[in-house]
């Protein structure tokens, strides 16, 4: 990285600092009381319609060894069983006392403009991230586990030209998944621990299992970007801020690895 550019990430966290000082945090009663149960139902939603989905998207040969060498079935089927959890928990929630907006934090963003708070955000937490990866690479070596340098889906999306110039790629890989690991992670299972811990605590263990659920090779740094959109969905009161990070570090990944793909392998 240019040490020209290392002057941005002080600057990224001032300005989403300052940005975000006047925000209406989240208070108690404003999560979920059923955070394990809508967590477990989307999370088995999800993989039941993965599995029952799955022959629509992949077929039985690549599912058995690398799913991914199919990257627009793969990235499809993720985007229909994220979409399937998700319809779950919006039921579920409207189920409950409070709906949607208590359940699952789904209530409209009122701070200051997403984008730019999002830029500065993941920009000032990007050191974060690469420290992350740092440590995860160290315990890697110290553990003597043989895990490859990259995620399995970013080799396939390297290896796979025609594949990732797929449209159902990125809007899989950038929008839809991103959108449903909110509600998943931080709605469901974030804003269920916080009734039993402090929130910060919650956000900090809801990223772990976020990022436990990732390959080996990106665990932590996983978790540490899960840490901050915990964080920001504690400082704002919604998931819209969280998502729009989301979005945007996903689609930073995609582009790096189609233009410059020797700044993340």
């Amino acid at each position: 990285m240019p040490f020209e550019l290392l002057f941005l990430f002080p600057i990224g966290a001032v300005v989403a600092l300052r940005l975000l000082r006047d925000c209406e945090p989240l208070r108690d009663d404003d999560t979920t009381t059923h955070g394990a149960l809508l967590f477990s139902l989307g999370y088995l939603a999800m993989l039941l319609s993965a599995a029952t989905l799955a022959p629509l998207f992949v077929s039985r040969d690549e599912a058995s060894t690398n799913p991914y060498s199919n990257l627009p079935g793969a990235l499809g089927l993720q985007s229909a069983s994220m979409i399937v959890a998700v319809a779950v928990m919006v039921m579920m929630a409207r189920t409950l006392p409070r709906g949607v907006r208590g359940q699952l934090g789904l209530r409209p963003h009122s701070g200051p403009l997403p984008v730019l708070t999002a830029i500065a955000a993941w920009v000032g937490w990007v050191p974060v991230i690469f420290i992350a990866a740092t440590v995860n690479t160290a315990f890697i070596e110290v553990l003597g586990l043989e895990v490859n340098d990259t995620q399995l889906i970013v080799q396939s999306f390297l290896a796979d030209a025609a594949g990732r110039a797929q449209p159902i790629v990125w809007l899989s890989a950038a929008v839809v998944i991103p959108i449903g690991e909110e509600v998943l992670f931080r709605g469901a299972l974030q804003g269920g621990l916080r009734r039993w811990m402090p929130p910060s605590v919650a956000a900090a263990m809801a990223a772990l299992v976020f990022g436990s659920l990732h390959d080996a090779a990106s665990m932590l740094p996983v978790a540490a970007l899960g840490f901050l959109l915990g964080l920001l969905y504690e400082r704002t009161r919604s998931l819209v801020l969280p998502i729009v990070v989301h979005v945007l570090h996903n689609t930073l990944q995609l582009l790096l690895l189609t233009f410059v793909p020797e700044t993340l392998t």
